[in-house]
């Protein structure tokens, strides 16, 4: 088994050129949210011979860490980086799940009243804290760039750290109003933090995760993320925007409903995470693809489940169907987990390089 792509050609300008429908390649673009630790760790160690070192406080193991992770996404093909993490929101202890992979807080987060609230450590991002993104910045090949975040998206911070989806679903009508505040708080804080990262020398723009829907339908109501959520949506991109950089969001579940907001008033350039059967990247596509670009859609069920030649045949249809008139990017529908096998990921890039309008 080889790396799919032999000579890596990064060019940040023309994947931008890509996303804003500027041109239309012949050739399927990459483009992924992230690589699991343990996929990065396999494929930097397996096939280009290097030793992992796992992030840590001190700074040349930092060094190390990142100059990992830029060899490994360079030799997979892409035209960037994704560099997150700071400022972080301190959750409530709980034990991780298996694989070291944490998870949502279904219950109960750190605030449950305004005491909780005025307690709670509020962070803020600090130019210690940018150090990561300026080496990274400072370290990548010709032609590659960084999209930057801090990690939680607007209702992420809410209802998966600081309150919990439970607990925030009863607080919506129980006391509205200490959901608005803490929203809004980590609302000024997400600003304010990627406002700074996106002053970072090679900054591409912002690649915000925030998960607002399930399989079938959204965790809200559509007014709910109308007065809550999407108004900092705007704020941030207007931000990037004015820096000329691109803001693509990754928000997992079928959220049609709000899909117009996110297009003209929001004003996203691109969407990513997308489920077979339930949001199928090949419908995004044909309804939205004249509007923002679409990223990735090969769904990770498939690419762990199919075997090599279902899966190229399966991936050739996404790609047939997806990249007539541009605006559309190759890779995983979520990302690229450490479950999938190795040998069809590579298998879905090498069909991206084989593949030609």
């Amino acid at each position: 088994m080889k790396l799919p792509v032999t000579k890596p050609n990064p060019d940040i300008t023309r994947f931008a050129q890509v996303i804003r429908g500027e041109i239309i390649p012949e050739k399927p673009i990459f483009a992924e949210l992230f690589l699991d630790e343990g996929m990065v760790k396999l494929i930097g160690e397996a096939f280009l011979g290097m030793s992992w070192t796992a992030p840590a406080a001190d700074l040349e193991t930092r060094k190390k860490y990142w100059d990992f992770k830029i060899r490994v996404y360079h030799a997979m093909g892409y035209d960037y980086l994704w560099v997150f993490g700071a400022p972080v929101f301190p959750a409530k202890p709980r034990t991780r799940g298996g694989g070291g992979r944490d998870w949502a807080e279904t219950e109960e987060g750190p605030i449950q009243s305004f005491e909780d609230f005025h307690n709670y450590p509020w962070p803020k991002l600090t130019d210690e804290m940018l150090w990561d993104y300026y080496y990274v910045s400072e370290n990548l090949p010709d032609g590659m760039g960084m999209f930057v975040a801090n990690g939680d998206g607007f209702l992420e911070a809410a209802a998966n750290i600081l309150i919990g989806y439970e607990s925030m679903s009863l607080m919506l009508y129980d006391e509205p109003e200490l959901v608005k505040a803490v929203i809004d708080q980590a609302g000024e804080i997400i600003l304010d933090a990627c406002s700074k990262m996106i002053r970072v020398p090679k900054s591409a723009g912002v690649f915000i995760g925030d998960d607002m829907g399930f399989a079938t339908s959204m965790l809200f109501a559509p007014d709910f993320y109308r007065t809550h959520t999407l108004p900092w949506h705007k704020k941030l991109a207007n931000a990037v925007h004015e820096a000329d950089q691109l803001y693509l969001l990754h928000s997992c579940g079928k959220i049609d409903e709000i899909m117009p907001d996110l297009i003209h008033d929001v004003k996203i350039d691109g969407k990513h995470s997308f489920q077979e059967g339930f949001y199928d990247v090949r419908d995004y596509k044909k309804r939205y693809g004249s509007d923002i670009a679409i990223l990735g859609g090969v769904d990770v069920d498939r690419l762990c489940r199919l075997d090599e030649a279902e899966l190229r045949a399966y991936v050739r249809e996404i790609l047939t169907a997806c990249m007539p008139g541009g605006r559309y990017m190759l890779g995983t529908g979520n990302s690229v987990t450490d479950y999938i096998p190795v040998k069809n990921y590579f298998a879905m890039l090498d069909e991206g390089m084989k593949f030609s309008l």
